[in-house]
């Protein structure tokens, strides 16, 4: 969950934007020297297009509101530098979603030292700023493959969250929450996993507070948050501590897919496989009930959407197999592997057939 500043606020009409991209020329045609205006809606426009899901459009859009902001800060570097910042940010968070990693983390980089100029300025303005911004660095340099570069600017925002929380929790705390499960993932991914376990305990804390308050916009996350502490703690051998994280995580899922399947059932398939594939030597029983559950959750999800979910169903049947082999039930086991190696040949043959056609 990637923290996004925007550069201005445009009017909702009946939960759709007002604004259509046809409808901001006049900016340019009428107004050559307003376009720090046209940047401003363009780049709510991004934003209302990328929470509709329309990424390549979103994309296009945010590289067009960067394009502007360079040639607004050349003229005028006091007033536009922030709108920069917001800018690199923006399209380094739409380029991330895209799976575009190197990019994503080089623009975020270059908001990062953009706004630490400015917070050593005026930080009570721009600290806040920074620290979002090294949040989503660490987070892209870690989906870029650079585990031990995520580190750093990731550890920086906690410090800087952490001192802005104390001063004003309701406004700081969600993004301290989501800084501090990321900051674990990132030191579990290096194998510092006594930091990982002590961070993401301080990640849950904090968003039990933020769900005694608001349930309804903090349980996913904690559950989420569970799920990584379980995993982080069966690796250190604290496996009764592991599993009561583990399954409040799997109980909190169940109670929200419940209410609401297509928005938790994936996180839940998430939080079922965690237990399968990370509990079964200490919890080969667990494993194993978590592994079914996962198994039937993922081939009613891939009957609807099978293109999305086929990797996800061979991972959790692998999981079922390695949980069954682990309790001693090696022929089941094998009948599974024998399943997915045939259906996988089934798989190439068709390739091959498809490419010959």
């Amino acid at each position: 969950f990637l923290i996004s500043g925007h550069l201005a606020f445009a009017e909702i009409c009946h939960g759709r934007p007002c604004v259509r991209r046809r409808d901001l020329g006049w900016w340019t045609s009428d107004h050559p020297g307003q376009e720090d205006g046209l940047s401003a809606a363009l780049n709510n426009l991004a934003s209302f297009l990328a929470r509709a899901g329309h990424r390549t459009q979103t994309l296009s859009i945010a590289q067009e509101v960067l394009a502007i902001q360079r040639r607004l800060v050349v003229s005028d570097r006091a007033a536009q530098e922030p709108r920069l910042a917001t800018a690199l940010n923006n399209l380094g968070i739409h380029l991330w979603e895209a799976n575009r990693m190197e990019e994503a983390h080089v623009l975020t980089r270059e908001a990062v030292d953009i706004r630490r100029r400015l917070a050593a300025v005026n930080p009570a303005a721009y600290e806040s700023h920074l620290a979002d911004a090294l949040a989503n660095l660490g987070a892209h340099l870690s989906g870029a493959g650079f585990l031990e570069d995520a580190v750093p600017p990731t550890m920086e925002a906690v410090t800087i969250q952490r001192r802005l929380a104390q001063a004003d929790p309701a406004t700081y705390e969600p993004d301290l929450a989501w800084t501090l499960s990321n900051l674990g993932a990132h030191l579990g991914a290096v194998g510092r996993v006594a930091e990982a376990v002590t961070t993401t305990q301080e990640a849950v804390w904090v968003l039990r507070r933020l769900v005694a308050v608001n349930p309804l916009a903090h349980e996913p996350d904690l559950a989420s948050g569970l799920g990584n502490l379980g995993t982080f703690l069966i690796s250190s051998g604290r496996t009764d501590e592991a599993a009561e994280a583990a399954d409040e995580a799997v109980a909190i899922q169940r109670r929200l897919a419940a209410q609401d399947p297509a928005l938790h059932e994936p996180e839940l398939l998430r939080n079922l496989w965690m237990i399968a594939d990370d509990h079964r030597e200490q919890r080969p029983h667990a494993a194993l009930q978590a592994a079914q559950e996962a198994v039937a959750l993922c081939r009613r999800l891939a009957a609807a959407e099978p293109e999305k979910y086929a990797t996800d169903l061979r991972i959790v049947r692998t999981a079922h197999a390695e949980a069954l082999r682990v309790l001693g039930r090696t022929e089941e086991a094998d009948a599974i592997v024998r399943e997915l190696a045939a259906e996988e040949a089934e798989g190439g043959k068709e390739g091959e057939r498809r490419g010959e056609g």
